[in-house]
């Protein structure tokens, strides 16, 4: 009796091992089967994000091709046709000296907005703004290297800031446009730029003792098409969501831009 018990203890033992050991093989094949399909599953995941970055990228750099070919058609384009037909017109009168030199008075200003024109376009390519201190101080390098004018510049930045690229780049290109268009069209012999960033919104004023232009003279050129600079600038301000007022008074001009601030 003693013998068979032992027999049936290691027959139910034996099959205890047994199912131990199915049960092991069992639960590593399925471990290794849902291993294998998370696996897939973070391998297709991670494909669907390269893809997705790799649309996002190709969506940027349309997007800029769009805008490089627009500035260059708008501001470059018409300036070329115009130099073209002033040589035109210039051959056509060469026997008459003083009409010659009123043609080339009027073909060396075309020139001249030509470069200028360009030099905006290659420095707005080149603009790369990543942090709120970098833009304040790319605001008053550019004013150090153009101003011929008494130039007042503030600041306001609240600390620990994370601001995205593309806002903090636009608002330095409308910043440098707003100032060309200032400089090139305005007399004037002072100058106050107001930057304030804090954790909701952008601010931005720029006043002077010009004439500058009132928000119904702007939105009358603007609804006109006429100024490709402003039109540049609406678009601008547009892609960030910004506003801009305008304000021509007695004493001089105040422009203010607001704009809504996308964290990184």
């Amino acid at each position: 009796m003693s013998f068979e018990r032992n027999v049936f203890c290691l027959v139910l033992i034996s099959l205890l091992i047994f199912v131990l050991i199915i049960s092991i093989i069992f639960l590593k094949t399925n471990f290794l089967k849902s291993f294998n399909k998370q696996e897939q599953g973070h391998i297709q995941l991670k494909k669907e994000l390269e893809i997705q970055l790799l649309d996002a990228q190709m969506v940027t750099l349309e997007e800029e091709r769009k805008r490089i070919s627009i500035g260059f058609h708008d501001e470059i384009s018409p300036l070329l046709a115009a130099l073209k037909n002033q040589i035109r017109i210039l051959r056509l009168t060469e026997l008459n000296p003083k009409s010659n030199t009123c043609q080339i008075e009027q073909v060396n200003s075309l020139i001249t907005q030509i470069i200028e024109n360009h030099q905006i376009l290659i420095g707005n390519l080149a603009s790369r703004i990543e942090l709120a201190k970098q833009l304040s101080a790319a605001m008053q390098e550019y004013l150090n290297s153009i101003s011929s004018f008494k130039v007042n510049f503030e600041e306001e930045i609240s600390e620990g800031l994370s601001v995205d690229i593309d806002t903090l780049n636009n608002v330095y290109i409308l910043f440098k446009e707003l100032i060309h268009n200032i400089v090139k069209h305005e007399k004037i012999s002072s100058l106050n730029v107001h930057l304030r960033i804090d954790h909701i919104c952008l601010y931005l004023s720029i006043s002077h003792d010009g004439i500058g232009l009132s928000n119904d003279q702007y939105l009358k050129w603007i609804n006109l098409k006429e100024g490709k600079g402003l039109s540049s600038i609406q678009s601008r301000l547009n892609r960030i969501g910004a506003k801009m007022e305008l304000f021509s008074m007695n004493e001089g001009a105040v422009i203010h831009i607001k704009s809504p601030i996308n964290h990184a």
